[in-house]
């Protein structure tokens, strides 16, 4: 091991401006190892001149070579097989070379991919992690895109729905990246290490190898946006860019860690119904399981699902009510037979009747009994029970396009304690499709970032459990080209009188039907914005949506929740102020906590005192919130929302749009469009497509400014602007 990273750091030639040299390079790479490092010191001491004094520019170029070298050991290991698949390299005052290397294991399998990144720093040379960054995102990159093909290839590859969904398919794994001549205790380690880019052994004790890669992604994917806002309009950070595309399109399966009770929780509270999500397997029999989608076909034959606008995103529903309130939605005379519903004359009280009948026993006598035990209540009670559809629908033989969906954006059940998603199909036994969470972070902080989720592997008939306050959504893979058809099963839990506010009374839980999001205490940042939210926009049953409202200052719990850094309240913020929503008390409040969150944040206003304060106040002895509305959706963008990033966005061209001319708005005014296609880019790569307008807009909008510079568009100088390649990255 140590022979080869001395063959690494030899043969990791650094920058080569031109074509002729890269291909000497590449094809002077001279095998066996014998000879391999005395050609490598004469290519480097050949390629000196042709480097001449570039400064902190990159040479990248990929190449499969085979080669073999002695672990030093003898016998049978002696001759151990690697592939180098790339080189990058950095040439300036600090030289950071890296390459890629595909390992064999002991059974000569080459599934195993690591980055080794070797580091020289003169003594007189300050630390630049930026560029060690760079040249470790090359590599990375390289990795995310030779695993997208070999995935692609299991997919294309097979001839039946149980290989496409990979039960069978070859994966690779990232390695835990090697940096070499780095000090465990220096800058860099702590840089790498705060980006999630954990070094040795660490890896495994964290359990972060669940998604093939040797890195922490809930650390990684915060630090690559700032890495390529940072970087807008550079190599550097459109390949950061890049990265995040890829690793938004991985679908990784969730992994039940707890074996033993067959449950898997984000924390310790399961004693109290908070984080919960455990594995049911076999809910339903399979007898049933078929007696449903039989009833389910007719029902899509008839076109009888519910084509109603979904609350979550407003896309059509394609659900289905058997239980509502804790009521059947048909009183349940006489169950139809079976050459009813074969018939004619069926009818959708007799398909929803009988799926009822199918399934009661099975909630009440099982589920019911094992999600009580799992939030340790005894009072938990069914509320809603109903069937969705998602993907490739089939709906009868008319020509009416019904718009059908493939997903549900990450969101919190707020009208339901717990919730049971049960599969009726095979469509997501991979865990590559269908339900998915995305888990608190390692360091306790919650995102919706698409790069973070993780789908729940289900056979028919089997179901995950969730309490309330576990962030899930619903993605159904395009490519399986079938429906996904799912029974959920929402609980309530009005009698539970666990209470960890200290400004609430028991009688004051009791009097609000969703009494169980007032289960929260100071320091919880996830149900404070799910109280403020459903005190928000939540409706109760019987008419009280304003008991849970005069409950709670939604305001307050936003503020709350958003200095602890949650993603979803720095949003919700950033609209309060950008309508100009909220007092001069908690503007001062939110400008404190977003100089602690982050000192650094480019859209901070000038702190109160300083000469700039006419930028804040209105003139009438209080504060603008609107001042704070970009600062509040840029650290909610730096953590992966993808509304913070569109709504930030969406101002910055605003701003463009009406920006007074100066002497310095040319400058500026680029710039706004740098970063507002960059936004937008992130929000894209994360598969918001609403982005994609925005995005076309902006390209008119930099076209028509080029061309008033002289530009030809189209022509090589227009496509070397730094907007433009933002936008066609």
């Amino acid at each position: 091991k140590k022979e080869m990273r001395e063959i690494v750091s030899i043969l990791l030639i650094l920058f080569v401006s031109k074509a002729t040299a890269l291909t000497q390079v590449i094809s002077s790479f001279p095998y066996p190892k014998s000879s391999l490092i005395d050609r490598g010191l004469e290519l480097k001491a050949e390629l000196h001149d042709t480097i001449g004094n570039a400064q902190n520019d990159y040479l990248e170029f990929e190449l499969t070579e085979t080669f073999r070298y002695d672990d030093g050991n003898g016998g049978k290991n002696a001759q151990i097989p690697g592939i180098l698949l790339a080189l990058v390299g950095l040439v300036g005052p600090c030289q950071y070379q890296g390459a890629l290397i595909r390992n064999y294991d002991e059974n000569d399998n080459d599934n195993v991919i690591q980055a080794t990144v070797n580091y020289n720093k003169s003594e007189s040379q300050e630390v630049n992690t930026d560029l060690l960054a760079a040249v470790f995102h090359k590599l990375f990159l390289q990795f995310l895109e030779i695993e997208d093909e070999i995935e692609s290839a299991n997919f294309s590859s097979t001839d039946n729905i149980e290989n496409e969904m990979g039960r069978s398919a070859a994966r690779i794994r990232f390695a835990s990246p090697s940096f070499e001549n780095i000090d465990s205790s220096s800058e860099v380690s702590t840089f790498l290490q705060n980006a999630g880019i954990i070094l040795g052994t660490e890896t495994a004790s964290k359990g972060i190898r669940d998604d093939l890669v040797g890195i922490d992604l809930s650390k990684f994917t915060p630090f690559l946006h700032r890495y390529a806002f940072h970087h807008r309009g550079t190599d550097q950070g459109r390949t950061a860019l890049s990265i995040i595309e890829k690793l938004s399109a991985r679908r990784v399966p969730f992994s039940f860690r707890d074996h033993k009770k067959n449950c898997a929780t984000i924390n310790d509270n399961i004693g109290n119904g908070r984080n919960v999500i455990s594995h049911e397997e076999k809910i339903l029999p399979s007898r049933v399981v078929t007696e449903v989608m039989e009833v389910m076909d007719v029902i899509k034959e008839r076109q009888w699902l519910s084509t109603n606008p979904d609350s979550v995103d407003g896309l059509p529903s394609l659900h289905l009510n058997l239980i509502t309130d804790g009521s059947p939605l048909f009183a349940q005379e006489s169950t139809p037979s079976q050459s009813t519903l074969q018939s004619d004359n069926v009818t959708f009280e007799d398909c929803i009747v009988k799926m009822t009948s199918l399934l009661k026993p099975h909630l009440n006598d099982k589920l019911l009994k094992r999600v009580r035990q799992l939030t340790n209540s005894s009072t938990v009670k069914i509320s809603d029970v109903f069937i969705r559809s998602y993907g490739a629908l089939e709906l009868g033989s008319s020509n009416d396009e019904i718009d059908t969906r493939y997903g549900l954006s990450s969101h919190y059940d707020i009208t339901s304690f717990a919730t049971c998603v049960m599969a009726l199909d095979e469509s997501a036994s991979s865990g590559k499709s269908g339900l998915f969470t995305i888990p608190t972070s390692s360091i306790g902080e919650v995102s919706n970032h698409s790069a973070l989720r993780k789908f729940f592997s289900l056979n028919k008939g089997d179901g995950v459990v969730h309490s309330y306050d576990v962030l899930h959504g619903v993605d159904v893979d395009p490519r399986l080209n079938t429906s996904r058809t799912s029974l959920v099963v929402w609980f309530i839990d009005h009698d539970n009188k666990n209470n960890n506010m200290e400004t609430e009374t028991t009688e004051d839980i009791v009097e609000v039907n969703q009494s169980w999001l007032l289960h929260t205490g100071p320091g919880d940042d996830i149900g404070q914005f799910i109280l403020a939210l459903a005190s928000e926009s939540g409706f109760e049953s019987d008419g009280g949506e304003m008991k849970l409202k005069n409950a709670c200052d939604q305001f307050d719990l936003n503020v709350s929740s958003g200095s602890k850094g949650n993603a979803f309240a720095l949003t919700r913020l950033g609209q309060l102020c950008d309508d100009d929503m909220l007092s001069n008390d908690y503007y001062l409040r939110i400008d404190s906590f977003l100089r602690k969150l982050n000192p650094h944040n480019p859209f901070l206003p000038k702190k109160i005192g300083e000469h700039g304060n006419a930028n804040i106040s209105n003139g009438e002895g209080t504060f603008e919130c609107k001042k704070l509305a970009k600062a509040l959706w840029y650290d909610a963008s730096m953590r992966g929302n993808r509304i913070s990033q569109v709504s930030l966005a969406d101002e910055l061209m605003l701003e463009y749009m009406t920006a007074a001319s100066s002497d310095d708005a040319p400058y500026c005014r680029v710039d706004m469009l740098l970063m507002a296609s960059t936004l937008f880019k992130l929000a894209l790569n994360q598969g918001y497509r609403s982005a994609e307008d925005s995005l076309r807009r902006l390209m008119d909008v930099e076209s028509r400014r080029l061309a008033s510079l002289g530009v030809e568009i189209p022509s090589d100088e227009f496509f070397d602007y730094p907007v433009v390649q933002t936008i066609l990255t």
